[in-house]
């Protein structure tokens, strides 16, 4: 498990052991996928339609990567987001597959798996604001409920704008666990590009 406090992400002593999967062949505990998106407004939230199929891509390869002893395992998947709108989207592209939430529906819970969309990325006029996820008690729930992988996709330019999340992309990179994420990936491809640069 992972927490992060004082702008460093820790594993608590003991578990990285404990909650070693397959899949952490090619996915390691920490991850970012850095995608280049844009955010849409949507009666008053906001939604960023390459990030849901991003995380269906992801999904898809997290899949690939588990070996059927450990299929309880990938289905124990949390999908988080800020906003009711990307949840909306998320929720109909996995169709009831998933538990796909808002981060302040979680609280308090846990999985062994974490998606994180962020969501925000600039938008048609070019606007990069950050809005709830500049919240600090949303931020560590977001980071603090995955047990044995965290995985967020998101436009690390615009998040870098804010502090935590500066300090947070700062550690990822230190662990050389920020990875860039394309429009045309698919899962096979997303695979192979992990496994080249994890496995």
């Amino acid at each position: 498990r992972s927490h992060f406090y004082g702008g460093a992400l820790r594993d608590a002593p003991g578990m990285l052991e404990k909650t070693r999967r397959a899949f952490h062949a090619i996915f390691p505990p920490l991850l970012f996928f850095d995608l280049q998106s844009s955010a849409q407004r949507a009666n008053g939230s906001w939604k960023n339609a390459l990030e849901v199929r991003m995380c269906s891509a992801i999904i898809a390869c997290l899949k690939e990567a588990s070996t059927e002893e450990e299929s309880d395992v990938v289905r124990d998947v949390g999908i988080l987001t800020p906003y009711r709108a990307q949840q909306d989207a998320l929720r109909q592209e996995f169709r009831g597959g998933y538990n796909v939430q808002t981060v302040d529906a979680y609280q308090g819970r846990e999985c062994e798996v974490i998606l994180f969309s962020t969501v925000r990325a600039p938008d048609v006029s070019g606007c990069q604001g950050i809005g709830f996820l500049a919240d600090e008690r949303r931020f560590n729930v977001a980071l603090t409920r995955a047990k044995s992988l965290l995985i967020v996709v998101g436009h690390a330019a615009t998040l870098a704008q804010n502090t935590s999340w500066r300090a947070f992309l700062q550690h990822v990179r230190q662990q050389g666990c920020l990875h860039p994420l394309h429009p045309s990936d698919t899962a096979a491809s997303l695979r192979t590009q992990l496994s080249d640069r994890f496995g």
